[in-house]
């Protein structure tokens, strides 16, 4: 049972972790977009204009996180689990030989 919720909540923060960096992502970009270009005035108000107008974006790239986080995890858990298999089977053969 132990084993189950430190599962969930390694999912829990891996997927937090994905919103977060989606975020900070976000906010780096459009800042950047303001200081290096003429497309916004350097100001508070262009920078507010661009965080704006990027609104649309960081919701594809939101929605986006919720499915390929998860698959990720469910594809590194199942890549580990068949190497340990694989490994475990290796083992089991060398260390049982069948006697003929």
């Amino acid at each position: 049972m132990d084993r189950i919720y430190h599962c969930a909540n390694d999912r829990i923060s891996i997927q937090f972790g994905g919103i977060i960096s989606t975020v900070i992502f976000f906010l780096w970009t459009n800042f950047g977009v303001v200081l290096t270009t003429s497309m916004y005035p350097k100001t508070i108000e262009g920078l507010g204009q661009s965080y704006i107008n990027g609104l649309p974006f960081i919701t594809n790239q939101l929605a986006g996180n919720l499915i390929i986080v998860p698959a990720l995890f469910v594809f590194t858990y199942a890549l580990i689990n068949i190497n340990f298999k694989l490994k475990f089977d290796k083992v089991k053969n060398i260390l049982i030989k069948p006697k003929f």
